[in-house]
C-alpha cells in the first residue's frame, strides 16, 4: 500500500526546513498550522501517531518492537481527531540508541502496525499524521535534522521516492 505522510508544525522555520528537505520526495506533506494540541491535529488524516503517553485516553501500553493501532473515542473525534492513532513503541535496553536509531525502529513499528492493520481490516489507513516534534525531537535533544528523517523515511516507508 502506498502511503501519504503529513507532518505538521506551528513553527514556520521548522515547516520551511522540512519542506526543502522533503521537497523530491513523493506522497510527504509538511505544513504549518495554528499551534494545537496532540489531540487536536488538522484534519484529512486517517491515522495520528501519538507517542506511548499521548495515547493512554485510547489504551495505549508499551509493547516491546511493536506499535498498535487504537481507535479514537467519539469525544475526541468531535475535537478533530481521526478514527485511529497509532502508538510508538518499547525499546528494550539493549536496543541501539540515539536519535537515528531510535526513529528507524519507531518507523519501522509504525508501518509495520499500519500494513497489518490494512490487511486485516476493510478500512484503510493510508493517510497518516505527524507532529513534527515527534520526529524531530523524539525523545531526545537534540532530535534529528530535517535531511536525516528525511533519509530514515525514505529508508523504512514502503513506496516512498
Amino acid at each position: 500500500m502506498k502511503y501519504s505522510i503529513r507532518i505538521f508544525d506551528a513553527d514556520a522555520t521548522v515547516v520551511d526546513e522540512l519542506k526543502q528537505a522533503l521537497r523530491n520526495v513523493d506522497s510527504i506533506i509538511a505544513e504549518q498550522v495554528d499551534a494545537r494540541s496532540h489531540w487536536s491535529p488538522p484534519g484529512g488524516i486517517d491515522v495520528l501517531y501519538l507517542p506511548l503517553a499521548a495515547a493512554e485516553p485510547f489504551g495505549s501500553r508499551p509493547v516491546w518492537h511493536e506499535s498498535l493501532i487504537l481507535p479514537t473515542t467519539p469525544e475526541y473525534q468531535a475535537r478533530g481527531m481521526p478514527r485511529f492513532v497509532v502508538t510508538g513503541t518499547g525499546l528494550l535496553p539493549n536496543d541501539p540508541r540515539g536519535p537515528a536509531p531510535e526513529m528507524r525502529m519507531l518507523l519501522s513499528c509504525i508501518f509495520e502496525a499500519l500494513r497489518q492493520f490494512n490487511e486485516r481490516e476493510t478500512v484503510k489507513l493510508a493517510t497518516v499524521g505527524f507532529w513534527a516534534r515527534d520526529l524531530l525531537e523524539y525523545r531526545l535533544r537534540p532530535g534529528l535534522s530535517a535531511i536525516e528523517l528525511r533519509e530514515i523515511l525514505l529508508e523504512v516507508v514502503p513506496g516512498l521516492r
